[in-house]
């Protein structure tokens, strides 16, 4: 007699099973995901590397006060008022001709004083702080008579700055032109989108000047609310951070050929201003504003050392602020820029009320202990005192 023996079956896989499985990979997952960011936020506090351009258009802080302009892409809106824009007490106010400022301007009346505009881009507007609490404010509060008019806006580079001084700065009476920039305003001077915001392009062509991508693209319409969440979560891990930093470093080894355009740019562009200045008979400085990271080595040494040659060169008031920052302590140097506090992340790395004032106060010691500034302000100081 044949007996058969029946193997067992093997028992049917449950749902329970696959929800095991599945919950092991996602954790699996999320525990290298964790180890890498770990990992990549150990490289960034050794290298400082900062957080990348933001891309994301939507919560952008600029968007609350600017509008569309054909030639520069963005302006402010004259005659706005955004109370506690950055948090409680540190209010906005933007003035009749667009500028930050509580003080309304009449450009068909002479200066009733001494008077300093200022050019740059949102470290010179002052992100993340009060009208009163920018370095320009503190600057007049320690030059008695001194008006400022502070023409910095966010996200502007080198060619906007320079566009907007030549259409409605150059125009108004002032006595002093104070042109500030950070090592990023170079590269936005070639650029043609900034935060999907479309930008005039400055190039140098045969030694001439030439404005590009004019009228800019106008931005789509955004929806209305902040950035989704995960994007903007997305857009501040460490390791997405690293990655960017290292395809900036990079780009930056490859780009000999785009620093040399950009220099050549750059050089025509103060050229132009210093021209400006001699022939209105006022003064005019260039100033190197520093960023966070610039308390070390960083990519701010090629620019600066380049400009400090071309000022020698050409006899241009040059004040450069970072190797002031490099020899404050490293603690002091934390509280001097923005961490997490501002509703709007991009005011993250921008200059503390604290960081302001250490600008306002390091600037004025600068003007004067340079002769041909400072004789040029104590000889205003005497006109003013005699008015």
């Amino acid at each position: 007699m044949v007996v058969s023996v029946l193997k067992p079956t093997s028992s049917p896989r449950t749902a329970w099973y696959w929800l095991r499985r599945l919950l092991i990979h996602a954790a699996s997952t999320l525990a290298l995901l964790a180890a890498v960011e770990g990992i990549a936020f150990l490289m960034m506090r050794n290298e400082q590397v900062p957080p990348p351009e933001r891309t994301v258009r939507r919560n952008v802080a600029e968007r609350q006060h600017t509008r569309y302009d054909e030639l520069l892409g963005w302006v402010n809106v004259p005659n706005t008022v955004l109370s506690n824009m950055y948090g409680e007490g540190r209010h906005v106010h933007i003035n009749n001709l667009g500028f930050r400022g509580t003080t309304p301007i009449d450009p068909e009346q002479p200066a009733a004083a001494r008077r300093v505009i200022l050019s740059g881009d949102s470290f010179t507007f002052g992100y993340g702080v009060g009208d009163g609490q920018t370095w320009g404010a503190g600057l007049a509060r320690r030059e008695p008579g001194l008006e400022v008019l502070n023409m910095g806006l966010g996200g502007y580079g080198l060619g906007q700055a320079y566009l907007w001084y030549r259409r409605e700065g150059d125009p108004l009476p002032h006595d002093l032109h104070i042109f500030s920039f950070i090592t990023e305003n170079f590269r936005r001077m070639t650029r043609s989108r900034f935060m999907g915001y479309g930008k005039p392009v400055l190039t140098a062509r045969e030694g001439q000047l030439v404005v590009e991508n004019v009228p800019p693209p106008q931005p789509a319409a955004a929806a209305p609310g902040p950035a989704p969440r995960w994007l903007e979560t997305a857009q501040n891990l460490n390791i997405v951070r690293l990655i960017n930093a290292q395809l900036a470093q990079v780009r930056q080894q490859q780009s000999d050929r785009w620093q040399r355009n950009a220099e050549e740019t750059a050089a025509l562009i103060f050229t132009e201003l210093f021209a400006l200045h001699k022939k209105a008979g006022r003064t005019g400085v260039l100033v190197y504003l520093p960023v966070q990271r610039d308390h070390r080595t960083s990519d701010s040494d090629r620019w600066r050392s380049w400009l400090a040659g071309k000022a020698e060169e050409n006899g241009w008031a040059f004040i450069d602020l970072v190797r002031d920052l490099r020899r404050l302590p490293r603690e002091k140097i934390d509280g001097l820029f923005i961490g997490q506090r501002s509703p709007y992340s991009g005011a993250r790395g921008h200059y503390t009320e604290a960081g302001n004032e250490w600008v306002a106060e390091t600037l004025h010691q600068h003007l004067h202990q340079r002769p041909e500034l400072a004789a040029h302000l104590d000889t205003l100081a005497q006109a003013d005192s005699q008015r």
